[in-house]
């Protein structure tokens, strides 16, 4: 009696309803042509090629033929004689070739502990020179194989064998990239992953990423002295007079509004700091008339200027930046007085 092995059973195609009805026809009107393939073993003979037509007979009480693949010796030799067996006939779907070629490399052993005579035969290296030799595509793309099989059959286990059909048709709804995607979605949320292919829910939603919630800080009256919102700015220097005059020097640099001239300073001090700023400023302010002659733009000038101050203020500079602070407070003053 032929019989069907488990391990072989993956590399048989399976016909749909319609093409097995078909074949049924087929085989009833004409008979069975074609021998069925089968390997001979010490505990029985097992089905390569013709599994349906061999249902079909069993069914019917017809006759047929057979014929022994004695090259075969091991689990995966029949294997690859199975797949040359149906690539040779072109009824595979690229899908499905990417399937079989993936299980054949995921079902092999590896080199180490193996011996090519063991029950399972080639090792993976093998098998993959083979599959390159067959259907002349290199290692890379049987490798993307075994990873598209490997995610079949978890994608198979969450949502059950009618999903492989899904992608593995002749036009798939699912491609093979978003069903590598799907599998590793199935540790997080197998649910989510089987509602997929029973219409529930589209791959977009299961794959999208969930986006973090914006928090959003509440806005101030636009009356309120803080109304700037930046960073680094104290209440109590803003209602100081040196904040009123450094827009002031600001508003005369760029002929901005007041509110644009706080932007600029607050953006400033964000940048820099606070008394790097002021300093800055007062630098500004006594070199108005130069900065204007040489037509500098005021905001990149003060930049700078504010930029070299933090810098100095880590070091040595910064010692001596503070002793003068008081002749800064006093070069304000000057300008205050001037009506600058």
């Amino acid at each position: 009696m032929i019989k069907d092995m488990p391990e072989l059973q993956a590399y048989m195609r399976e016909l749909s309803a319609e093409e097995f009805s078909e074949l049924e026809r087929n085989i009833l009107e004409c008979g069975i042509i074609e021998p069925l393939a089968i390997w001979r073993r010490t505990d029985g003979d097992y089905i390569l090629d013709g599994r349906h037509r061999l249902k079909i007979a069993m069914k019917h009480k017809l006759k047929f033929d057979t014929i022994t693949i004695s090259s075969i010796s091991s689990i995966n030799d029949a294997r690859l004689w199975m797949y040359r067996k149906q690539a040779g006939r072109r009824n595979l779907s690229p899908a499905e070739h990417a399937l079989i070629r993936g299980s054949l490399v995921l079902d092999a052993p590896s080199a180490q502990g193996q011996r090519p005579t063991s029950r399972h035969g080639v090792t993976k290296s093998e098998i993959i020179k083979q599959l390159s030799s067959i259907d002349g595509v290199d290692k890379r793309t049987i490798q993307r194989d075994a990873q598209f099989a490997k995610s079949v059959r978890v994608i198979e286990q969450a949502a059950g064998p009618s999903a492989v059909e899904k992608v593995t048709a002749k036009n798939p709804e699912i491609s093979r990239q978003d069903t590598v995607r799907l599998a590793k979605a199935v540790e997080k949320s197998p649910e989510d992953v089987a509602k997929v292919f029973t219409g529930e829910k589209t791959v977009k939603e299961v794959l999208r990423r969930p986006q973090p919630e914006r928090i959003r800080e509440p806005m101030l009256p636009k009356t309120s002295i803080v109304n700037d919102d930046l960073p680094g700015i104290t209440e109590e220097w803003i209602r100081s007079e040196q904040w009123k005059l450094n827009i002031l020097i600001m508003r005369k640099l760029t002929g901005e509004s007041e509110v644009e001239a706080r932007k600029m300073l607050g953006r400033l001090i964000h940048d820099c700091t606070q008394s790097a700023v002021a300093g800055a400023m007062a630098i500004a302010g006594n070199n108005l008339n130069f900065i204007k002659s040489e037509k500098l733009k005021p905001y990149a000038y003060i930049k700078a200027i504010a930029s070299r101050i933090r810098l100095a203020g880590n070091g040595r500079e910064g010692q001596k930046l503070d002793k003068n602070w008081e002749l800064i407070n006093r070069m304000i003053e000057e300008r205050k007085n001037a009506g600058i």
